[in-house]
């Protein structure tokens, strides 16, 4: 187990992560807004972190309103506390967009956690200070970034 002290937010990507694309679900961007499969082992995972007192958030370059359709038709889906999308004005991976986040949660950079399936995203995080896991998959070796047993 890690010695980081585990962060105050646990922010995730929705497409990708939380709505696993590509290899490990067989959607593809296009497919994913007519059929959406969630990870069940994210889910879970979301909510252990939201018991420990981490606050949850889902960062996305989709919009809001759909995000939130989708969210509601998970069945005991956790809380979230904020879904930050480009209305804002920048998507990801641009600075901006991460300076929002930053913003947005009211928070120090390195309280901060970010969870995306893709690099460039991860890259755009880092250089705002904030900690991040480029996910591909592994939900183990993301528990042990988090601290989680």
């Amino acid at each position: 187990m890690s010695s980081i002290k585990a962060p105050a937010w646990a922010v995730f990507d929705f497409l990708g992560v939380i709505v696993p694309l590509g290899v490990r679900s067989g959607l593809s961007y296009m497919g994913v807004h007519t059929k959406h499969s969630v990870d069940p082992e994210m889910i879970n995972l979301m909510r252990e972190l939201q018991s420990q007192g981490i606050a949850l958030a889902l960062a996305s370059n989709s919009g809001k309103p759909w995000i939130e359709s989708v969210w509601k038709k998970i069945e005991d889906a956790p809380k979230i506390d904020k879904i930050i999308t480009p209305e804002m004005g920048a998507a990801k991976p641009a600075a901006a967009y991460f300076s929002h986040v930053i913003e947005e949660l009211k928070s120090k950079p390195e309280e901060i956690f970010f969870v995306d399936d893709r690099q460039a995203n991860c890259i755009g995080a880092e250089g705002a200070g904030i900690r991040t896991m480029w996910y591909q998959g592994d939900i183990a070796t993301l528990r042990d970034e988090l601290n989680l047993a």
